[in-house]
C-alpha cells in the first residue's frame, strides 16, 4: 500500500513537471510570434511611408522637386536630397510647375491653316498660347479665357448679313430672313388709300366735277446706268462699302461660297484687299455686259440706295476725267 501511494505521487510530480514546460514553451513561442508580427509590421508601414508635399518617390529615396523652367536629369542620392536640375530650352521646350519629370514638355506651335494665331510665344515657364484668327472661333467651351484654343472653327457666311460678329470664343449670329410680308406691307397700305380716293371721288362726281384721281404714289425710281469697264473702279468701289456689305453683295449676284471662302483664307486679316478681291472676282467671272447695273440694281434690292448713288457719282467723275 505504502509502494502504492508513492508511485502515485511520483506520477502526478511528472505530470506537473510536463505541464509546466508546455506552458513555458507555449508562452515563448506566442512571445517570439508576437516580436516577429511587430517587426514586419514596422517595416511595411516604413515602406509605405509617403514621400513630402515637395518630394517625388524614386525606387530608392524620396527627392526634392526641380523648380519650374527646369526637369530632373538625374535623381538624387540621399533620402530627401536634391537632383540635378536641368534647365529647358527656350522657345524648344518648357515646364509650368515643379517636378521630377526625366525632360520638359514640347512647345505647340499655333497653326494658321487650321484658323489659330500665336497670342504668346513659348517660353521656359509656360506654352504657347493659341488664340483664333479673324473670322475664326474657339469651339472648345473653355471657363479660362486666356487658355491656348487647339480647335478653331471657321464662322458661317450669312446670306442676310450679322446680328452678332464673332469673338475668340464665340460663333458670329446670322440675322434671320426678312419676311417678304413685312417687305411688301407698304405697298399695301398705298394701294388701300388710293383705292379709297377713287371710291370717294366716285361719290361726289354729281356735287361738281368728277375731281381727277391722283397719280398712284410712285415708288423710288430706278438709277440710270450705263455699261462701262469697272476695271479701275473696282477699288474705289470697294472702299466705298463696308466689309458685310461686299461679302452679301457678290454673293446675291452669284459668287459661289467656296470662292468668297478661298479669297477669305488667302487674304486673311486684310480685310480692304479682301473687299477688292471679292469684286474683282465677281467681275471676272461676270463681265463687262450688264455688270454696272446688276450691281446697282442688287445694292438697290438690298436697300443700299445710297451707296449705289456714290458708286455712279464715282463712275460719273471717272467718265468726265478721261472725257477732259
Amino acid at each position: 500500500m505504502k509502494f502504492g501511494c508513492e508511485v502515485l505521487l511520483l506520477a502526478i510530480l511528472l505530470s506537473v513537471v510536463v505541464l509546466a514546460d508546455n506552458y513555458y514553451h507555449n508562452t515563448t513561442d506566442r512571445h517570439e510570434n508576437q516580436k516577429a508580427s511587430n517587426s514586419t509590421l514596422h517595416k511595411v508601414r516604413k515602406r509605405e511611408n509617403p514621400c513630402r508635399e515637395d518630394e517625388y518617390h524614386t525606387e530608392a529615396h524620396c527627392c526634392k522637386y526641380c523648380n519650374a523652367g527646369t526637369y530632373a536629369q538625374l535623381d538624387c542620392t540621399e533620402e530627401h536630397g536634391n537632383p540635378k536640375c536641368q534647365d529647358c530650352t527656350e522657345g524648344k521646350d518648357y515646364m509650368d510647375k515643379k517636378n521630377g519629370l526625366t525632360s520638359c514638355l514640347k512647345c505647340l506651335p499655333c497653326d494658321p491653316h487650321l484658323g489659330q494665331r500665336e497670342e504668346k510665344p513659348c517660353t521656359v515657364l509656360h506654352n504657347t498660347v493659341c488664340k483664333c484668327s479673324e473670322h475664326f472661333f474657339c469651339a472648345e467651351n473653355k471657363t479660362d479665357k486666356s487658355a491656348s484654343c487647339t480647335m478653331c472653327q471657321h464662322c458661317p457666311l450669312c446670306k442676310y448679313g450679322y446680328a452678332e460678329i464673332s469673338t475668340d470664343t464665340k460663333d458670329a449670329t446670322c440675322r434671320c430672313k426678312r419676311n417678304r410680308y413685312v417687305l411688301i406691307a407698304p405697298f399695301v397700305g398705298v394701294l388701300i388709300l388710293f383705292l379709297c380716293y377713287v371710291c370717294y371721288g366716285c361719290r361726289q362726281k354729281h356735287n361738281g366735277p368728277r375731281p381727277q384721281p391722283p397719280e398712284p404714289p410712285t415708288l423710288p425710281g430706278e438709277l440710270e446706268v450705263e455699261d462701262i469697264d469697272l476695271t479701275e473702279l473696282l477699288m474705289a468701289f470697294s472702299d466705298t462699302m463696308e466689309y458685310l456689305t461686299v461679302v452679301w453683295l457678290v454673293r446675291e449676284m452669284g459668287l459661289p461660297d467656296p470662292r468668297i471662302e478661298a479669297i477669305q483664307l488667302e487674304y486673311q486679316n486684310q480685310i480692304n484687299e479682301q473687299k477688292y478681291q471679292l469684286l474683282k472676282a465677281w467681275y471676272g467671272g461676270h463681265g463687262i455686259n450688264g455688270a454696272f447695273q446688276m450691281l446697282i440694281r442688287t445694292l438697290e434690292k438690298m436697300h443700299k440706295r445710297l451707296i449705289a448713288e456714290k458708286l455712279i457719282q464715282i463712275a460719273s467723275s471717272h467718265r468726265q476725267q478721261i472725257q477732259g
